[in-house]
């Protein structure tokens, strides 16, 4: 098994540089692969052209397309990014809503998670964001009862092991049930909405 551990944030040497190690190293304990995937600039926002739909890539050929691939081959992701003014950053609203746009595909029934680096812990929404795009790709999150916000080092520990610890249970059942042979697909057509045009 293998997760995608997605890092948005421009500062190098920051505490998700850090924790993005430290849940390598975990996930490690768990006999599960890890790999992460850094982005240290600003990723342009989707155009609306539903190009993405036909091909299953973004147009724009980018960092949103390598994660995309890279997901091809991971049975998990993981989003790594800060809060500003207690929502997301505009450069993971981007990524994130080009990257469920165009990978749904590769995306779907795989469990995800969240890990948001913030100066308060009542940033809750910028969390529901993160799982509103999760939905999108009918992908399991990864909910954990001691938040998913994590404000100095000192408390990083406690918040990340329990990530993993679910994200590793989400994984396990989910290849349990392949083994008994169950039908992950919910049966109904995707309906491609428009609200542009």
């Amino acid at each position: 098994m293998k997760v995608l551990l997605v890092n948005v944030n421009p500062e190098e040497n920051s505490l998700s540089d850090s924790s993005a190690e430290w849940l390598k190293e975990l996930f490690a304990q768990q006999g599960i692969e890890t790999q992460i995937f850094r982005i240290s600039h600003a990723v342009r926002g989707c155009v609306a052209c539903g190009k993405c739909y036909r091909a299953g890539k973004c147009i724009f050929d980018d960092e949103v397309n390598e994660a995309i691939r890279l997901m091809e081959g991971c049975d998990a992701l993981l989003i790594g990014s800060p809060v500003l003014y207690g929502k997301l950053d505009e450069q993971t609203e981007h990524f994130l809503e080009r990257l469920f746009h165009a990978g749904t595909s590769v995306l779907a029934r795989k469990p995800a998670g969240a890990v948001l680096f913030s100066r308060r812990r009542t940033d809750s929404s910028a969390f529901l964001a993160v799982v509103s795009y999760f939905a999108m790709a009918n992908m399991p999150a990864a909910a954990v009862q001691s938040g998913h916000v994590i404000c100095e080092e000192a408390g990083s520990h406690e918040v990340l092991s329990a990530v993993v610890s679910q994200m590793t249970w989400l994984m396990r059942c989910l290849e349990a049930g392949k083994e008994m042979n169950v039908d992950f697909t919910d049966g109904a057509p995707k309906r491609t909405l428009d609200y542009v045009r």
